[in-house]
């Protein structure tokens, strides 16, 4: 089971946050926003761990690291 950390959770990271959880192969453990109220609402459903700093999402107990950003701060 690959352990996830989901840093971003608006629109599309929250949407992380449900699709890896409930993938099958991944499980979500660690979720980081700025707002932590953003990041508690994202985590508590599916029982992740809300990460103090981007830096704790980092790691040998995490597998893969999504980093959502809004569509604007993509780079073409």
């Amino acid at each position: 089971m690959l352990k996830v950390a989901v840093i971003g959770t608006g629109l599309m990271g929250s949407r992380h946050v449900v699709n890896f959880s409930a993938a099958g192969c991944s499980r979500v453990t660690r979720v980081f926003d700025l707002d932590a109220e953003a990041a508690r609402r994202a985590a508590e459903p599916v029982g992740a761990e809300v990460a103090a700093t981007v830096e704790a999402c980092f790691g040998d107990d995490i597998d893969l690291v999504v980093i959502a950003t809004p569509t604007p701060e993509h780079v073409p």
